[in-house]
């Protein structure tokens, strides 16, 4: 049975209304981040600000605006079970980080894109917040690509013989060629 999870749910927040967080919010449901799961839930159209000391894990629903200063991770599992974050005025990325956090990956392949981890009205993002971005894992790198209002995140995997060094690597190279 699914359930719904909120760290912080505001039914209805108001014009001039805003919120900001200054700690650390996650949701999870049954157990597992998933689209059940929402770290930061608003209708309305006021605005929330993640702080420079904020960290949010998790994926967002905010109907207006919303300005990143701090950390936002968009969890990846799977191909099908990751995070999508709407925002339906500005989101505004530009002087925040933006990351992906893997720790319980189970199964990504080379090349897999994760479509739409942010969209918004007005994305506010600069490119050289694009590209690689930070994750848990040692197998995949994952970079953010941004396509209209929207930022996808595309998994590399990462050839074994770039994970170790000196007499491993010609070993690590001929298990890839397998």
């Amino acid at each position: 049975r699914n359930a719904n999870a909120y760290g912080i749910l505001v039914g209805s927040l108001g014009d001039n209304a805003t919120i900001e967080n200054s700690g650390a919010i996650t949701a999870t449901a049954n157990g597992d981040v998933n689209a059940n799961a929402f770290a930061i839930f608003t209708g309305g159209s006021g605005t929330v600000i993640n702080t420079a000391e904020g960290s949010i894990t998790g994926q967002v629903n905010i109907a207006g605006d919303f300005t990143n200063l701090g950390t936002h991770a968009s969890v990846i599992t799977d191909s099908s079970n990751y995070d999508q974050s709407v925002v339906g005025g500005t989101a505004d990325y530009s002087n925040g980080t933006l990351t992906s956090d893997t720790a319980n990956l189970s199964a990504v392949e080379d090349g897999d894109r994760f479509e739409d981890i942010i969209s918004a009205g007005t994305l506010v993002i600069n490119d050289s917040q694009l590209g690689e971005i930070g994750d848990s894992s040692a197998q995949y790198t994952f970079e953010a690509v941004r396509d209209g209002e929207t930022i996808d995140v595309v998994a590399t995997r990462v050839a074994l013989d770039a994970l170790v060094s000196g007499d491993l690597q010609g070993a690590a190279s001929a298990l890839e060629s397998l």
